[in-house]
């Protein structure tokens, strides 16, 4: 499939460099700009639906390259178009499922006088052009700690399962919805973040209902950028977030420009969200790419330097290395952490440690036992070692250079 060549863009100070947004990425950008702009966007020459078909699923993006195609006037009867308007029709059957179970879990926390805070999907779903275009694999949720013993009590007895607890976060599904239910919005080894929102609900505003609250959109903007990092610190940036990251801009123009850099510089994530505004223009207003640009296009369409497993490791060796010169020394101390991790991070799992710390032992033994009974986990495990034992010191030099090069820095995010 090919139409007008597409103008390969570069910034003055870029010009000479090797562009590394070929035309397949430059196509499936122009699909998710003419869905979200409603507009016609000129298709690159060369560019190919179907090629880009595993790309688009995998994402999760079927909808918005199917309402794009539509207005780039694709033709209708390829494979490639089939496929979309397939993938589309079963993920809008699961977003209507999704958005009534919402609501019913949102007016049965208000019957029972329990709060909850909606962030990321749930919130960004109605501010598309259409809901069922922003897939949604679960709905997280804030709710007050010591409000859990009772939301465990009505969740239980009105047919919700419980799927699992790992202490700040558990899981909860009922009928096509699956709910994570924080206690905190941070994992506790995330220091930085962890203190941030060590008390979410400093950052609520009461809702239309007595139970419902939400953030202010700046403070929520914020949240979402927090977690497209951890995304991307684990060698994945999901496009699914950068077009959520330009829908809340259009519904909320006028955002607290001079608050939201003082929280993002306390976060040290300041000259990392600038970067992330400048994408936008270049996907949805055909700015020119700099080289920023093209390496977080790179990551979400193409994949960055490494996979996402290879990234966890490379990231886990850095951060627990503590400065460790040695290559040999960062790798113990990796699998001595793997091995015995400390209190502050197991206490969300364990609850029992928050009491009595000096069962820690007790609790080393019982994760161990977990992750040997548990195949996934056991699997996971398995195959982290395998790649820690392959990393070397020029993958970790890499991997921070890379993050550097686009305003973020691993051993500030902690």
């Amino acid at each position: 499939m090919s139409g007008p060549e597409a103008k390969v863009y570069f910034s003055e100070t870029d010009r000479g460099r090797e562009n590394r947004v070929d035309q397949q990425t430059l196509g499936m950008i122009a699909l998710l700009r003419s869905a979200l702009n409603d507009e016609a966007c000129a298709l690159p020459e060369g560019f190919d639906l179907e090629q880009a078909l595993p790309v688009l699923c995998r994402q999760s993006l079927a909808g918005l390259a199917l309402r794009g195609a539509v207005r780039c006037g694709v033709p209708k009867t390829g494979k490639a178009f089939s496929r979309l308007i397939a993938v589309f029709r079963q993920e809008a059957l699961v977003s209507g499922r999704q958005m009534q179970r919402i609501g019913e879990l949102t007016a049965l926390f208000d019957a029972h006088g329990l709060d909850l805070l909606f962030v990321k999907g749930a919130v960004m779903k109605p501010l598309y052009p259409q809901p069922e275009l922003r897939v949604m694999g679960d709905a997280d949720v804030l709710i007050r700690e010591e409000q859990y013993p009772e939301i465990r009590r009505v969740l239980t007895e009105n047919g919700w399962n419980n799927d699992g607890d790992c202490g700040y976060e558990c899981q909860w599904s009922c009928d096509g919805l699956r709910i994570d239910v924080h206690r905190c919005l941070s994992k506790p080894e995330e220091n930085l973040y962890y203190d941030y929102y060590r008390d979410g609900w400093r950052l609520a505003e009461k809702g239309p209902s007595g139970s419902l609250h939400h953030m202010r959109p700046e403070d929520h903007f914020i949240f979402m950028l927090i977690h497209f990092v951890r995304h991307y610190r684990g060698g994945v940036a999901p496009v699914k977030s950068i077009c959520d990251f330009y829908v809340f801009y259009r519904a909320h123009p006028n955002m607290d420009q001079a608050y939201m850099e003082q929280e993002l510089e306390k976060l040290r994530l300041l000259a990392f969200y600038r970067n992330i505004l400048q994408l936008l223009d270049c996907w949805f207003r055909g700015a020119p790419f700099s080289a920023v640009a093209e390496q977080i296009t790179v990551t979400a369409l193409r994949g960055g330097i490494y996979g996402k497993e290879q990234s966890d490791v490379v990231s886990a060796a850095i951060r627990i290395s503590d400065g460790e010169s040695s290559m040999l020394r960062k790798k113990l101390r990796w699998f001595f952490w793997r091995v015995f991790p400390p209190a502050s991070y197991l206490k969300h799992r364990y609850p029992a440690l928050q009491k009595a710390p000096v069962l820690l032992p007790v609790f080393w033994a019982v994760r161990g036992w977990e992750i040997a009974t548990h195949p996934e986990r056991r699997d996971r495990a398995i195959e982290s070692s395998r790649l820690m034992l392959e990393t070397d010191e020029e993958k970790l030099t890499a991997y921070q250079e890379q993050l550097r090069g686009i305003g973020l820095d691993i051993s500030e995010l902690e």
